[in-house]
């Protein structure tokens, strides 16, 4: 099984530095622009089917890229959803992240990787041969990735950001998971 992993274009609230969470959030013009440009690239690749997030953000960048990849059969997710960050979704993050304290409330990394898992054995068991577009979030990638490169909870610090419209590719072979690409837009910058 191919995983090509991509997260969603730049947000109004991305540009404004406020918490999305699961808030389904609004694509900027440049986002709108990111997901058409993750769209031309993805149509060199043989996708069989394409897992989104059930958030707007996701969904609306999975709409642009099936405009470029026409049959492309989509199904929504709520396991790919970014963390919830409870009462501070909404808000508008410090200037320095070292600063932000998540509150009681918000979603355990361990909880998220335990969603994951779960989508990543139901994924493996019906797609086994096959390349598997998902389409997700900066944090809820960075733990994918965490699980693949068996990280624990503190190893996600050592991972970057995720970019918008970013492309991953994840194989995986033998009852492990090989990092063929990770967060790379170079997509974004050809004319």
């Amino acid at each position: 099984m191919k995983l090509l992993i991509v997260r969603h274009g730049e947000t109004i609230e991305n540009i404004q530095r406020i918490c999305q969470g699961q808030t389904h959030g609004t694509l900027s013009d440049k986002g709108v622009e990111e997901a058409k440009k993750i769209g031309v690239r993805l149509k060199h690749f043989s996708i069989d089917c394409c897992y989104t997030s059930d958030l707007r953000r996701a969904t609306d960048t999975t709409r642009y890229i099936t405009k470029l990849n026409p049959g492309l059969v989509v199904q929504e997710d709520s396991r790919l959803r970014e963390r919830y960050f409870g009462s501070f979704q909404g808000q508008v993050f410090p200037e320095s992240l070292h600063d932000f304290i998540p509150p009681e409330e918000t979603e355990t990394i361990e909880d998220m990787a335990e969603r994951l898992l779960n989508f990543l054995s139901d994924i493996k068991r019906r797609h086994p041969r096959q390349t598997i577009l998902v389409v997700s979030h900066g944090f809820t990638i960075r733990v994918l990735f965490s699980i693949f490169m068996n990280l624990p909870a503190a190893g996600l610090e050592t991972l970057d950001d995720i970019e918008n419209a970013s492309l991953s590719i994840i194989d995986f072979q033998n009852e492990s998971y090989l990092v063929k690409l990770f967060n790379d837009t170079s997509h974004l910058t050809k004319i």
